[in-house]
């Protein structure tokens, strides 16, 4: 089976997804491209692709010698889909 793979990056402090290597975005938030990118993902499995998804997030800061609870910043839940939150002007 042909694999495709996606990956969420942040660059230039701007969210993108991009498709074995090439960007595309950008997006708003980190949710938005997650959902952008899992939602390509799911349509290349329904057409046959193995279909891999990596989200790059730089690293949490460090507050008093410990890392950020991601749980406290809101980044985990569910990814809904059929939304298209890329930032205004792409």
């Amino acid at each position: 089976m042909a694999q495709v793979i996606y990956a969420v990056d942040l660059i230039d402090e701007a969210w993108t997804v991009s498709l074995m290597g090439k960007p595309f975005g950008p997006y708003s938030t980190l949710d938005a491209a997650v959902r952008a990118a899992s939602n390509a993902a799911h349509k290349a499995e329904a057409q046959g692709y193995d279909a891999v998804l990596t989200i790059n997030t730089p690293p949490e800061p460090m507050r008093d010698g410990h890392a950020a609870d991601a749980a406290q910043e809101g980044t985990a839940g569910a990814l809904p889909g059929g939304e298209d939150d890329r930032a205004a002007g792409s």
